[in-house]
């Protein structure tokens, strides 16, 4: 697969596009063109303008990645090929026989193409590390004969009328992993779809907001973007989660940064969300300290952040938890 053809397309659009946007910045508008709705019309044009330049410097480094990635899948094909040549020696030719320079020479490009394949790698996650600090997205770099197809995506985006960026989903080029989070990560009530839309957050419906189960799912949609799994009490939602995304998720007795929890103890049980696990210590988000529903202006008053070694919360919950981590 090669991306090369559709980086040069993508880099054509992205000049149009500067060039329409230089131009706009130059339009001298009329002097007797004024009052507050022109202000506002002026300023929110100049927003605009500040905002598509940022989007094609995301793209630019998406171009990046794309022509890395090439080089990456294609160093690793030649090395394979180069393998394949060795590995048709029965054994090591002596260095008086004729065989011995072809197969020295066949060595000598393995190890270079190996260091290539570790410098091309690099390059990747260099440009892959600049579109993640923009978009706060983790991603990893598959092997090239695992990469998805991105030609529909590319065509879509590049034949259609839509805006460039409109479609351009990344996770077609590699492996989106977690959002960031982290110990200082805070509920953002302001975010609609994880706290307040029922089809992002199932346990909205049914009035059970303020639920330990509300606030798990809250989170994960807050951090990933997306709903995990539907329904289930809190014993359920590291096993629901799991199954319902068995690519992105697997069930552990250890916890990882990003992990959703589940007590299995009593009759519901209990859940949680982990912003972080490293050196042995766990920070735990988790809700619904009262034990009951509550309106969502009550419920953002009912949770806990807490801090604690991986024991003394596996103690807390008498050794019978688990948890659904990323991969």
């Amino acid at each position: 697969m090669s991306y090369s053809s559709y980086v040069s397309s993508l880099e054509s659009k992205v000049s149009d596009i500067n060039n329409t946007l230089n131009s706009i910045s130059n339009i001298s508008f009329d002097t007797n063109w004024s009052g507050s709705a022109a202000s506002n019309l002026t300023t929110k044009l100049s927003n605009l303008l500040s905002e598509t330049k940022t989007q094609i410097g995301y793209i630019s480094n998406l171009s990046s990645a794309m022509n890395n990635i090439d080089n990456y899948d294609n160093t690793k094909k030649s090395i394979q090929s180069i393998q394949a040549s060795i590995n048709s020696y029965s054994s090591v030719p002596k260095w008086y026989n004729s065989g011995y320079t072809q197969y020295k020479q066949l060595t000598n490009s393995l190890e270079v193409e190996n260091q290539n394949l570790t410098t091309y790698k690099g390059n990747v996650n260099s440009s892959l590390n600049a579109i993640s600090s923009n978009y706060n997205v983790k991603y990893k770099v598959l092997e090239f004969d695992d990469i998805v197809s991105t030609k529909s995506t590319f065509d879509t985006i590049l034949n259609g009328s839509e805006e460039i960026t409109n479609g351009l989903d990344l996770s077609q080029v590699v492996t989106q992993r977690y959002r960031s989070c982290n110990a200082d990560t805070e509920p953002d009530w302001s975010n609609y779809d994880a706290w307040q839309n029922s089809a992002c957050n199932c346990y909205i419906n049914g009035g059970n907001t303020g639920q330990c189960t509300w606030f798990a799912a809250g989170m994960f949609y807050q951090v990933y973007g997306y709903q995990g799994w539907v329904g289930g009490n809190g014993r359920d939602t590291a096993y629901n989660l799991a199954s319902s995304r068995p690519d992105d998720f697997y069930i552990s007795t250890e916890p990882a940064t990003g992990s959703v929890f589940s007590y299995q103890g009593g009759t519901y049980g209990h859940t949680g969300f982990v912003l972080e696990a490293s050196d042995g210590n766990i920070t735990i988000f988790h809700g619904n300290m009262n034990g009951k529903s509550d309106s969502f202006e009550v419920a953002q008053g009912d949770w806990k952040k807490e801090t604690m070694t991986v024991d003394e919360f596996k103690r807390r919950y008498s050794n019978n938890v688990v948890f659904a981590n990323p991969y």
